[in-house]
């Protein structure tokens, strides 16, 4: 890309048609309809998506230690431009070298030659920089259903559950990965159709790490709320100059997301929960909604209740899980519940 042509008339055209796509509901979509495309695609939604992944992954670093000591492999099914492979990569370097430099095989699975075309265009300056020489990447022209057994130890399903014919999530029990990482957009008609496969999964024996401390009862989720978290999509100067030229002036980018893993996650769920919403403050009191998995409610700390112990229920970001200990009676489960001054509130990472 050269300066000035992010916000060239053909880019902010595609965008505009990828946004009437999306809010005419979940379906398949074609993004490369259109020779500029895959390149508007690429420049815009790749960039606001990764850092979905990593807040993810900032809350759930546990993941990488659970890693064999041995060679292991990434796979991103519906890879598009390879999104979240490049978003792990970065990651891993940043966090978790020592994983990196095990990772020997990074797949790409994808239906459209475009888009493997593009990603391995992409992948070839990753393949000069030292932290990466090592890895094997490979880009596989197949429908994702047809590689859910393909060995390895990530899988990354990258907004494509979304764009599935169906709401079955049969296709769990073909699963032969370690560790399943789903980032969809944020709807309530996407979250209704991953609601199934966080059922599916449990059902197969999979523990959820993110973003329910606890998975062994329905979604407490009523009609009409759904469960999703949100990335500044003004991270990059250029993302910045796109969306202004594309009046897309909203900050705030949402996703859904779930992280299955076939180990245990390392925190205690009768303590945890998961904060679903930045903190609001009203009357000098904290305000922010709270999950365990099994209970959703709005939580407050006064100031006549805020201690030092208690303080991070304040700090904490939307996304974030805190322990509370005491484990929270029965009583302290309802629809809006108060923090007293003798509970101790720690952000897990």
């Amino acid at each position: 890309m050269n300066p000035g042509d992010e916000v060239r008339p053909e880019l902010l055209d595609a965008l505009d048609h990828f946004s009437r796509q999306w809010l005419a509901g979940p379906g398949r979509f074609d993004y490369t309809a259109k020779a500029a495309d895959p390149r508007a695609y690429t420049c815009f939604f790749s960039t606001i998506n990764m850092p979905k992944l990593w807040a993810m992954l900032d809350r759930t670093p546990w993941l990488t230690t659970g890693l064999p000591d041995t060679d292991w492999g990434l796979t991103e099914l519906g890879c598009g431009p390879g999104t979240f492979l490049w978003a792990t990569l970065i990651w891993l370097e940043q966090h978790a070298p020592d994983a990196l430099a095990r990772l020997t095989t990074v797949t790409g699975v994808d239906r459209l030659p475009r888009w493997l075309d593009l990603a391995q265009r992409l992948a070839a300056p990753l393949r000069t920089r030292r932290p990466f020489r090592h890895i094997d990447f490979r880009f596989v022209k197949a429908d994702w259903r047809e590689q859910l057994r393909r060995p390895g130890d990530w899988l990354i399903f990258g907004n494509v559950l979304n764009e599935a014919p169906t709401d079955d999530a049969a296709w769990v029990r073909c699963v032969e990965a370690r560790t399943v990482l789903v980032i969809e957009p944020g709807t309530q008609a996407v979250f209704a159709r991953l609601l199934p496969v966080r059922d599916a999964m449990r059902q197969a024996a999979w523990h959820v790490h993110f973003p329910c401390p606890r998975a062994d009862t329905p979604c407490p989720m009523t009609a009409g709320n759904w469960c999703h978290f949100c990335v500044n999509r003004f991270q990059v100067p250029f993302v910045q100059r796109i969306a202004a030229k594309a009046a897309r002036l909203n900050p705030r980018h949402n996703f859904c997301a779930f992280a299955f893993s076939r180990q245990p996650p390392p925190f205690e769920p009768a303590v945890s929960w998961r904060c679903l919403s930045h903190l609001r403050r009203a009357n000098r009191s904290g305000i922010r909604w709270l999950c365990d998995g099994t209970h959703l409610g709005e939580a407050l700390l006064n100031r006549h209740e805020r201690t030092p112990a208690n303080r991070p229920f304040l700090e904490a970001d939307w996304g974030d899980l805190l322990a509370i200990r005491p484990p929270r009676p029965p009583a302290a489960h309802g629809p809006r519940t108060r923090l007293n001054h003798d509970e101790t509130v720690t952000i897990v990472r």
